[in-house]
């Protein structure tokens, strides 16, 4: 005798999910909760990623840090600068002594990480660090506001940009007066 499908009883019919009218067993429940542990472990070490990066993108940090620390003061042997903005002017200073004044202008400059995407400046100076007539870094200073350090690469070490706010009011007129 054949059986009428349709007259069957919803008993009958495949489950809707996989666990539907099924008992947990014991090691189910240890699976659910491993995996639980798996998805915390990994949601706090997302947590921590994301904490250090903006922790490292807005802190603030020094002259020093951001450029002298990845060369050495007393190698420099000559500053290149160049003065755009109303009138353009170019310098080169090789005096020691002068070298010494300009990176002690620039010492106490305190910088916080930023994009210079969209910065508008009336005056700009780009000043090139060299050693033994290598160009070793260079600096841009927007309007005493905003700095881009720009660190020459070798081979072993590729060139690499950051872009930083001055954070405080520094004396930089060393570097405007000698265009007098």
């Amino acid at each position: 005798m054949k059986k009428n499908i349709c007259s069957m009883p919803l008993t009958h019919y495949p489950p809707i999910s996989p666990f539907h009218g099924k008992m947990l067993l014991k090691g189910d429940d240890d699976v659910a909760k491993r995996n639980m542990v798996i998805i915390i472990i990994v949601l706090i070490l997302v947590a921590a990623v994301v904490s250090v990066y903006q922790y490292n993108s807005t802190r603030n940090m020094t002259f020093n840090e951001a450029v002298t620390n990845h060369l050495n003061g007393s190698e420099i042997t000559s500053i290149e600068i160049i003065r755009s903005g109303k009138d353009e002017k170019e310098l080169t200073v090789v005096d020691p002594s002068e070298i010494e004044k300009v990176m002690a202008a620039l010492a106490p400059i305190k910088l916080k990480k930023e994009g210079l995407s969209n910065i508008k400046f009336n005056e700009s100076y780009w000043i090139t660090l060299k050693t033994q007539e290598q160009q070793k870094m260079g600096i841009t200073l927007y309007d005493k506001k905003y700095m881009s350090v720009f660190e020459h690469g070798e081979e072993s070490n590729p060139s690499r940009t950051s872009s930083y706010q001055i954070t405080n009011e520094s004396d930089l007129e060393i570097i405007g007066n000698l265009f007098k």
